[in-house]
């Protein structure tokens, strides 16, 4: 019986399906296709990266793989591709229904100045107005992904219009995209890299509400009650707007005192931390149902979403009603000049005190204990400084104290140039001949310290020893 002689097994480094290794005795690297049958062809080198970029060149070898699973990567890869390329497709906005795409993607209660009607027909004015103008311009532009930030530039550069106008226009379209951006997601806003025209003038809005004083805010807190209670706690520590506090839903408020919104008259995404309110906050929500909203009933009536009670007189019970966005205010305003008995309205018939007021006492008040102007302008969410500076109202004594802490006195009257000495000393100073810098020195002291030289020269001249 002839003994069977065992084979050893060629000893190969594998990854992936292993393709290349070494032969038995050999120290090069060889290569074989698993895939076909054929026999294993040397490298000519011993080392490993020289190999497999050998087999990348002569082979089409790649990462170790036979073609099988290389073509299986490919389809794969291929699929995916071709997926994304639909969904990209997809999402080409036409621009004729920009503002169909932007009513989808907002939400019902996004609200700016003046009613909701007159918001909705602005800004499909200005959708419509922009459409229309890249039509007459730049034909070729069909779709919203084909909106560069050039063009955006160029439209706003030939718009002739006040600063006003221009930068509500620009602070539109930029939310429109935003917008519709944030619902497809996406990232390129064209109009995000223009600049607002600045304004020397800060809103009247800003400049004539005041803040609560001590007092007065010690008042509203003990005669607050219900929802207006909450509702001032909210609008002091956090200085959100009526609007953004009204809209407010349970899900946007953390345990920990976080707030996290989209403002409705800016269209911001904002993040407050006060973790003053929540324990009012608690106390509320124990004596109310389960409810979307923190005030489910006044921000039904703010933004519009409840349905008609049936009664007899109804002629379409289905309709929704329409919101009721100064309704709101019109309470508050009445709380404040009824209960507490404030004069809501200077003598020229400007109102004065309203919730707005508990946006601006936040502001100044922030700033009397120190917190930085930055930091109060990214808490109110504004745009420009200058709009920070007028929510900060600041006393008499903080003014004289700050004029105190500023001021560096001028130059004494003496040292002033009245006379021509100074003119003299300086052309004398020009004149001075000297071959090293010892010696200019020496002579520039003579000539503007003569007493205090002589004086030196005199105690040296004491010092000598006579002879």
């Amino acid at each position: 019986m002839t003994k069977k002689t065992k084979i050893k097994k060629k000893t190969r480094r594998t990854k992936g399906s292993g393709s290349i290794f070494h032969k038995r005795n050999s120290s090069n690297w060889y290569y074989k296709n698993p895939a076909k049958n054929i026999n294993a062809v040397s490298l000519g080198t011993t080392d490993y990266k020289n190999a497999v970029q050998i087999a990348k060149e002569k082979y089409g070898y790649l990462d170790l793989e036979d073609e099988q699973k290389q073509q299986e990567r490919l389809m794969l890869n291929y699929e995916t591709t071709r997926k994304r390329l639909e969904d990209e497709q997809k999402t080409k906005i036409p621009l004729d229904n920009l503002a169909e795409e932007y009513v989808q993607a907002i939400k019902p209660s996004r609200r700016s100045q003046g009613k909701d009607e007159e918001l909705k027909r602005s800004t499909k004015a200005i959708i419509k107005h922009f459409t229309n103008w890249v039509k007459t311009k730049h034909p070729n532009i069909l779709t919203m992904d084909q909106v560069t930030s050039l063009i955006a530039q160029d439209y706003f550069n030939a718009k002739t219009c006040k600063a006003s106008s221009y930068n509500r226009y620009l602070a539109e379209l930029r939310v429109v995209w935003s917008r519709i951006n944030k619902r497809h997601m996406r990232s390129f806003n064209p109009f995000e890299s223009l600049i607002k025209i600045e304004s020397n003038t800060v809103k009247k809005e800003t400049v004539s509400k005041r803040p609560f004083t001590p007092g007065e805010l010690k008042t509203i807190s003990e005669k607050a009650i219900g929802w207006i209670r909450l509702a001032v706690i909210i609008g002091y520590y956090s200085g959100l707007r009526l609007g953004d506090v009204i809209s407010l839903k349970n899900s946007d408020i953390t345990e920990e005192g976080f707030i996290s919104i989209e403002s409705k008259k800016t269209g911001k995404d904002q993040l407050i931390y006060c973790p003053e309110i929540i324990p009012y906050l608690q106390e509320w929500r124990k004596s109310k149902d389960s409810t979307e909203y923190v005030f489910q009933e006044q921000a039904e009536t703010y933004l519009g979403f409840r349905k008609y009670r049936p009664t007899a007189r109804s002629k379409n019970k289905d309709l929704d009603i329409k919101p009721n966005q100064t309704q709101i205010s019109k309470w508050f305003q009445e709380f404040l000049q009824d209960t507490c008995e404030f004069k809501t309205q200077d003598e020229a018939g400007n109102t004065v005190l309203g919730f707005h007021s508990l946006r601006v006492s936040n502001a100044t008040y922030s700033a009397r204990i120190g917190i930085s102007r930055e930091k109060i302008k990214e808490q109110l969410a504004h745009s420009d400084m200058r709009v920070t500076e007028g929510y900060i109202q600041r006393k008499l004594e903080e003014i004289k104290q700050e004029m105190m802490l500023s001021h560096k006195s001028l130059p004494a009257l003496q040292s002033l140039d009245f006379t021509d000495e100074v003119a003299e000393i300086k052309v004398k100073i020009m004149s001075i001949e000297a071959t090293t810098i010892k010696e200019f020195k020496q002579k520039l002291l003579k000539l503007i310290l003569p007493q205090k030289a002589t004086r030196k020269s005199s105690k040296k001249v004491e010092t000598v020893p006579q002879p």
